[in-house]
């Protein structure tokens, strides 16, 4: 294990170079930043005064390079993909893989490679970031501590200040756009994206907010992975005019042009050019024991700023787990292999702020 290293593919990403930066303090000499640009997984070396390894890949190529994971025991995926080949190449190897991908289409075909994983020995941990990620663990804890928990409501505000990633503009741009199925008290049904809505009271002064149904992951997984019946998730930005504006938009039905690719292109570069706001994100789960219930039973959150080093600090500290444990085969996610009090108490200590109450 000693000679054994850890490949970050898309390592030198918004998301990839603090994912490489922490990780190579841990692990000096034994991170590869991997990527189809050498020059810029180079450039990065030598900014981390070499104590990460550069390196060319393509992962979307036919064919992946022999004895490309000789060295490697975990992988770090930072970019998306089309198909599952590169993960079946590590199964095939034994090696393990993180991913932090946020589209629940990419993280089902990872649940559906579970038995492949654990007859190849290979740990497979997706949901690895905020939300999903951080989201999944507060809805952990707040089963642990809700009584007789049958549904959580999660909810995400993100300020507009934050410059994201070309990728996660556009994931988010696709998806406010989208139907998508949820399970609630009514069973089984279709919801739009930004048309149902939810209040809730945020933390740190931040007062009651109005925040939108969006197709975040963790819904989907965590009435399996926490044995509820159901799971809702909630969006709004820092800036309420601009959330309600969406919310306008999308019930006179001009949010359906962004099914376009062109339309979607033009709000990624209008997004990627226009800061205004704060850098915050809040991420708060409320507990209930029925999902028609007015109150919940015990509700907790985390306030942060800086939604892209806080996703890497996540991702690394998972990494570091999975490369310095010996888990048990096959495809989980993240809140399956941490413990979610120990978890959120070091995320505290890089400055994330937790709040938590027992309402009955």
């Amino acid at each position: 294990m000693e000679d054994k290293k850890i490949m970050i593919v898309g390592g030198y990403g918004g998301v990839g170079r603090t994912i490489a930066r922490l990780l190579s303090k841990e692990f000096p000499q034994r991170v590869i930043v991997a990527g189809r640009n050498y020059d810029k997984a180079n450039q990065l070396s030598v900014e981390l005064e070499h104590t990460v390894l550069p390196l060319k890949l393509d992962i979307s190529s036919e064919t992946f390079p022999e004895k490309l994971l000789d060295e490697v025991s975990l992988i770090v995926m930072c970019i998306d993909q089309q198909d599952t080949r590169f993960v079946e190449e590590c199964i095939r190897q034994g090696v393990d893989y993180i991913d932090i991908t946020s589209g629940y289409e990419f993280i089902s075909k990872l649940e559906a490679l579970n038995a492949d994983a654990e007859k190849g020995g290979s740990t497979i941990v997706s949901s690895v970031g905020l939300a999903p990620g951080l989201t999944n663990v507060l809805a952990s804890l707040a089963v642990s501590k809700g009584r007789n928990v049958s549904h959580i409501d999660l909810f995400v505000m993100v300020g507009l200040g934050e410059e994201h990633g070309e990728a996660a503009e556009r994931w988010t741009v696709e998806n406010l756009s989208t139907t998508f199925k949820i399970r609630d008290h009514q069973g089984f049904r279709q919801v739009r994206s930004f048309h149902e809505s939810k209040t809730t009271q945020f933390p740190e002064g931040l007062g009651a907010r109005r925040a939108y149904r969006f197709n975040f992951s963790d819904q989907h997984v965590i009435p399996n992975t926490l044995k509820i019946d159901s799971a809702s998730t909630w969006l709004c930005l820092d800036s309420t005019l601009f959330t309600e504006l969406l919310a306008l938009l999308e019930k006179v039905g001009v949010l359906k042009v962004l099914r376009y690719r062109a339309i979607q292109n033009i709000l990624v570069r209008i997004l990627r050019s226009l800061h205004f706001g704060s850098d915050i994100f809040v991420l708060k789960a409320e507990a209930y024991r029925h999902s028609e219930d007015e109150s919940p039973s015990f509700e907790c959150s985390l306030v942060g700023y800086g939604e892209g080093y806080a996703t890497g600090m996540v991702a690394a500290k998972v990494a570091s787990l999975v490369f310095k444990s010996s888990l048990s085969s096959g495809a989980f996610h993240m809140e399956q292999i941490v413990d979610p009090s120990a978890f959120i108490k070091e995320v505290e200590k890089e400055g994330l702020k937790f709040n938590s109450r027992n309402l009955g």
